[in-house]
């Protein structure tokens, strides 16, 4: 009987040290360095988001899936938080409001809001991600990793995709003559604004209102040779027999360095984003992140549904 009981209490405290290396408080969802998220804390937030009938039907439809969605932004944001305060960057709340309208412009903004509400993602959700985002921007900055956001890079990368023609924007009017076509023509060579109102003068079922974005290898066949060949912001005259006309075609002029700075330097900044999360991960490892099993486990900075169920320290 001595020699079970020490055994025991040998298996007992073996148990306890194995216990006292892993931070399992059962009110805490996540540890994140020295600080930490409390169940509290996640419930609140959860609860907080379903007050959005939006949110609410979303996270109904698996209340341990949002639970891990909305765990996800908490951890990201205590690993965004240190990682700012180890390469000593700040991102001001104005910075992420002005980050947003810039997303936004030209949008109806409630209406932006509710397409992410149905998805899950509440403002705070919205205001945390683009937070992180410019945490890893400044990031890059700070460690000089943000080269392909200089003016001459993106100069260049105006270059390389004004030079791409594997797309064009391609326009397309209908008229009833060659006459009309030379005409037609003429005008738009002088000046290619003017592409809407001939549209809309010789609108019809072989008539684009505006010119389109449109892939070479999907260029209307009466139209593929020469929409290929013609420069931007010339037009040519095609005789289409199916039409009942004259086709005349439209390749719109190429667009300004300023028109599309915003789509390069999106372009720019996400391989920049790319560099900046590998910074990230480091500081992630550093800070020893620990998901409470209930939730699941930490993957690529996401919660996931854990691999295996809890680890029985004892069977049979």
């Amino acid at each position: 009987m001595q020699i079970r009981r020490l055994t025991a209490a040998a298996v007992a405290g073996l148990a306890l040290v194995g216990l006292a290396g892993c931070r399992t408080a059962p009110n805490v969802a996540a540890y994140v360095g020295d600080g930490q998220v409390s169940v509290a804390e996640l419930e609140s937030a959860i609860e907080d988001r379903r007050t959005d009938p939006a949110i609410e039907q979303f996270a109904s439809q698996d209340a341990d899936t949002y639970a891990r969605q909305v765990l996800s932004t908490l951890v990201q944001d205590e690993v965004h938080a240190a990682a700012a305060e180890r390469y000593g960057v700040e991102v001001t709340p104005g910075e992420v409001r002005e980050r947003l309208d810039q997303i936004f412009a030209g949008q109806d903004q409630d209406e932006a809001y509710a397409g992410l509400a149905a998805q899950g993602l509440s403002r705070a959700d919205a205001f945390s991600v683009i937070r992180q985002q410019l945490i890893r921007l400044k990031i890059a900055e700070a460690e000089g990793l943000d080269e392909p956001l200089s003016e001459a890079a993106l100069r260049d990368r105006y270059e390389q995709t004004t030079a791409d023609r594997s797309q064009i924007d391609l326009g397309y009017i209908t008229v009833p003559d060659q006459q009309t076509a030379d005409k037609v023509v003429a005008a738009l060579q002088a000046d290619p604004r003017r592409y809407a109102q001939l549209a809309e003068r010789y609108a019809g079922d072989f008539t684009l209102p505006e010119p389109q974005t449109t892939p070479l290898d999907q260029v209307p066949p009466p139209l593929a040779d020469q929409a290929a060949a013609a420069q931007p912001g010339t037009a040519f005259a095609v005789p289409v027999e199916q039409t009942g006309g004259i086709v005349v075609g439209f390749v719109g002029p190429a667009p300004t360095f300023e028109e599309l700075r915003p789509q390069l330097q999106q372009s720019a900044e996400q391989e920049v984003d790319q560099e900046a999360q590998g910074l990230l991960e480091k500081v992630r490892q550093d800070l020893d992140v620990e998901v409470n099993p209930r939730y699941g486990d930490l993957q690529d900075g996401q919660v996931q549904p854990a691999d295996a169920g809890v680890v029985k320290i004892l069977e049979g």
